[in-house]
């Protein structure tokens, strides 16, 4: 019998003619599963003040318009703010423990893009927010005011 192999980024496959096989993890793999399973925190960002009141965070245009929730980890969160709030001079950002809404999240790329995010398939709900924090840009970069907060785990 002879041998058959796939190599993605991710995986390497390597398996007989037959029905049995072995995946081999590669080094970007370990890398992906350490942010998944090493995130205390999930972060929300949200243009105007939540609604801690209702059971549900709000979702976005984009979020309604993607079919899943748009979170990052406390690391991305600077970025996704310099890149998608740059004209927005103040933040409110939910945090959010990993462990109660891992059940339904997936680590996905931004069209385009390498890094993996974390896209919530489920509500959000406001009984498992942590905590919120707002934030004011002032004159400078999202990641001038972000970029050493300790908050963000």
């Amino acid at each position: 019998m002879g041998l058959y192999a796939v190599r993605s980024p991710h995986l390497l496959l390597v398996t007989r003619f037959t029905t049995a096989f072995r995946i081999f993890p590669t080094a970007e793999t370990s890398a992906v599963h350490r942010t998944m399973t090493s995130a205390k925190y999930v972060y929300k960002i949200e243009s105007s003040k939540p609604d801690l009141e209702s059971s549900k965070v709000e979702l976005t245009d984009l979020d309604v318009q993607s079919g899943f929730i748009h979170l990052s980890t406390g690391q991305q969160i600077p970025k996704v703010c310099d890149l998608f709030f740059s004209a927005v001079q103040k933040l409110y950002i939910l945090k959010f423990p990993y462990d109660k809404v891992k059940a339904n999240m997936k680590w996905e790329a931004a069209p385009g893009g390498e890094e993996l995010f974390p896209h919530l398939y489920a509500d959000l709900l406001i009984a498992d927010v942590d905590s919120v924090r707002e934030f004011d840009k002032g004159q400078g970069a999202w990641s001038d005011v972000l970029g050493k907060e300790k908050w963000l785990e």
